[in-house]
């Protein structure tokens, strides 16, 4: 008897270990395969959009701060095209927040992703400082 209930227990314990270990990763994989949609997506603002916010629900990796910027900054992108303005206002912020914290250039790096897409940098600032 304690040997049947032994081999029952092991197995189930293999198996939600088994079962946690695929859903991680599996979230982890989604929200990696999105990003990168994210940030590739040039043509299509509505499918950029869907791709940004479903890597960003996703986000399970909290000290990769340079990536989330990133995402936040593409998703602003993808709203400006949009015409949604205040949400992508929404997130300009946090990307400008999230690399004011950064020593590697990443604010630097967002004035130059907005001048792709014809932005003026003195123009960029009163706009996101303004309410």
């Amino acid at each position: 008897m304690t040997v049947q209930y032994d081999t029952r227990l092991r197995r189930w314990a293999i198996s939600l270990a088994a079962g946690l270990f695929l859903i991680i990763w599996l979230v982890g994989m989604t929200g990696s395969l999105a990003a990168s949609a994210c940030i590739k997506e040039r043509k299509n603002a509505e499918k950029k959009l869907r791709y940004c916010s479903i890597s960003l629900s996703l986000w399970i990796s909290p000290g990769d701060r340079n990536e989330r910027t990133r995402i936040f900054l593409e998703r602003a992108v993808a709203l400006m095209k949009l015409g949604r303005m205040n949400e992508a206002k929404n997130d300009l912020r946090r990307a400008m927040q999230d690399a004011k914290g950064a020593d590697d250039g990443s604010e630097e790096d967002i004035f130059t992703r907005l001048q792709l897409e014809g932005a003026q940098r003195l123009d960029f600032v009163r706009w996101i400082e303004g309410d």
